[in-house]
């Protein structure tokens, strides 16, 4: 298995635990002789299939300040190139991931509530959207399946009416929530029914035409011992 990471997906100056993380994962899979693959980071350009021009220049500029900040982490000048090679990752895995059928994955993070026009929830690029537009763009159909303990309100706003992709999202707290659809489907779980909803969700997610390529958002928050809520363990 293939897994992306590296060193300027953290290199900000923003002091926050969603940049830092990965840093902390890299380290303990790295101890066990993991080798990590270094993705080439995104462009500008890429970024701006999914975002708006005004929200890419204020990400660049920290200009209008609460545009570049919009996303609740703080911003500096180094900002946007962290979250380009994070997003990197996400579209290095999912290409690795079509093209051979292998299971790869990359430590990125703070990605489904980012929106076209803003950043929300400590989100500040989609990559999930970014990697599924693309892959899609290559005649590739495409499921994201949310098990983040927070809705993927951003995924579902920056994915709909493309055809080939789909969203599966199953939530334990209510942020970032959407009316469920055709194309992205919404569950809200609590700890006495979470395992049987999730197996719901692989039911539904393995119902009709089978995806090229899965788009795996692991979340572990939903852990009541990590933000989620209590009975979740």
């Amino acid at each position: 298995m293939t897994i992306y990471f590296h060193e300027s997906y953290n290199d900000t100056g923003v002091e926050f635990d969603t940049l830092r993380k990965a840093m902390r994962v890299a380290e303990q899979l790295r101890a066990r002789g993991t080798d990590l693959v270094v993705p080439d980071a995104i462009a500008a350009e890429t970024a701006a299939m999914v975002h708006s021009p005004g929200y890419i220049d204020a990400l660049i500029t920290g200009e209008p300040a609460h545009l570049a900040a919009s996303q609740g982490i703080g911003w500096d000048e180094r900002l946007f190139e962290a979250v380009c090679a994070s997003t990197g990752g996400v579209v290095s895995a999912t290409d690795e991931a079509l093209q051979t059928g292998a299971h790869c994955g990359s430590l990125s993070s703070g990605l489904h509530h980012a929106r076209r026009s803003a950043g929300a929830g400590y989100c500040t690029i989609n990559g999930l959207a970014i990697a599924a537009h693309l892959a899609a763009q290559r005649g590739a159909s495409v499921l994201i399946l949310d098990f983040d303990a927070h809705c993927g309100g951003g995924t579902a706003e920056l994915i709909e009416g493309v055809e080939r992709i789909r969203q599966i999202d199953v939530s334990v707290i209510a942020f970032d929530t959407f009316e469920s659809n055709e194309q992205s489907h919404l569950t809200m779980a609590g700890a006495d029914d979470y395992l049987e909803q999730i197996e719901r969700a692989l039911e539904r997610a393995s119902a009709g035409r089978t995806p090229d390529v899965v788009l795996y958002n692991a979340g572990m928050d939903p852990h009541e011992r990590a933000g989620g809520i209590a009975g979740i363990t």
